[in-house]
């Protein structure tokens, strides 16, 4: 190779080098030195209806969409809506899905606002309901959790918490005397070992911990600084570094196992209620309100650094609605943020690109 050509090639790595470090440094800082641009998808799109209750993406790659008027299978460029029909016992059996699971066999959970739980079948497209208890048949279903023995819990609106076997259909029900003081669950979800965390309307987190037969009650003691911020549980989530945090109508709350790390207005949060917490791949927090929009939350060292997006009339990339109700990320990365007007979606790693396009020309360093 001669000289031309090896000074030509190093300087063409060193651009690639620079290039790459950039993009780092971009996927790095938070949303203060960039805008998320926004694809929305509404009514207008071939969405069933735009309160969005659900999201979760199958292991077909598929999304699904639960609303309050039918469950919409996403591919990428059209909707797919499933509705109860009156005529059909394989149908849903209420439109309105409000929480939505897929099992590891494939099996697609769907609980509905007053229809009880239904297991879809994406082999046969058929719904079946389930059966054995009024909260699975007629229940107002708040939240599906599946566990590693095929246990579905399911947590209703006034009617408790019960445990459904997909292996041989029995039911157990959890009340005061297995330690669970509360008629309305919000939230269930199953820590990496085993615990399940439900989340309730005013009577704070109840921890069932594996092996163990009754749950451990936290609540808000306003004397002690460790309890959990707030009594109505909104949500819960484990991130990738197994940090449990918690939602509540008082802040979020990061719970270790037996004490809490408590963050609100403040710390940096666009308000105390906080309807969704969740955490992307790469680590930040994002938390949903109802009527704030939503927060991108770095958290570092037990400091917030926080960033609010929410709907701009005069941005048609913006955040669709304040109204956050879900949050999922997909197999790409992309986050989908589920609203009371339609679906906002934004691809962190394509926007980390755009702007260093943005700044740098269509050919980027290498013109």
């Amino acid at each position: 190779m001669s000289h031309d050509n090896h000074r030509g090639f190093f300087s063409e790595m060193r651009k690639l080098t620079f290039l790459y470090l950039l993009l780092l440094a971009s996927l790095s800082v938070s949303a203060q030195m960039r805008s998320i641009r926004f694809d929305n998808y509404t009514i207008e799109e071939g969405l069933s209806q735009s309160s969005v209750n659900c999201i979760i993406q199958d292991d077909q790659g598929f999304i699904w969409i639960g609303t309050q008027e039918g469950l919409n299978k996403f591919d990428g460029y059209s909707f797919q809506v499933y509705k109860h029909d009156p005529e059909n016992r394989n149908s849903l059996s209420n439109s309105f899905s409000k929480t939505i699971i897929q099992d590891e066999t494939g099996i697609i959970w769907i609980g509905t606002e007053s229809g009880g739980v239904n297991a879809f079948n994406p082999k046969t497209r058929k719904f079946t309901r389930l059966k054995g208890h009024s909260v699975l048949e007629k229940g107002q279903i708040k939240s599906l959790a599946m566990d590693q023995h095929r246990n579905l819990w399911v947590g209703s609106e006034n009617g408790g918490l019960i445990k459904f076997s997909a292996i041989d259909s029995s039911v157990t029900t959890y009340n005061r005397d297995q330690g669970l003081a509360a008629s309305t669950i919000n939230k269930i979800a199953i820590n990496a070992r085993g615990d399940i965390l439900v989340g309730s309307q005013g009577r704070g987190l109840f921890v069932l911990q594996k092996n163990r037969k009754r749950f451990v009650n936290f609540q808000n003691d306003r004397t002690n600084p460790k309890s959990i911020a707030g009594n109505f549980v909104n949500d819960i989530f484990q991130d990738a570094k197994s940090r449990t945090w918690v939602a509540t109508d008082a802040g979020i709350s990061l719970f270790n196992g037996n004490e809490f790390k408590n963050y609100g207005v403040e710390q940096g949060l666009s308000s105390s209620n906080v309807r969704v917490v969740f955490s992307d791949s790469s680590g930040l927090v994002w938390c949903g309100y109802e009527g704030g929009g939503l927060d991108e939350v770095n958290y570092k060292n037990g400091i917030l650094n926080v960033t609010n997006f929410t709907k701009n009339d005069f941005d048609r990339n913006s955040l669709i609605n304040p109204i956050v109700y879900t949050m999922l990320e997909d197999n790409s990365g992309s986050i989908w943020v589920g609203t009371n007007g339609g679906i906002s979606k934004f691809d962190p790693v394509k926007q980390a690109f755009d702007h260093i396009k943005s700044d740098f020309g269509d050919q980027g360093l290498l013109d």
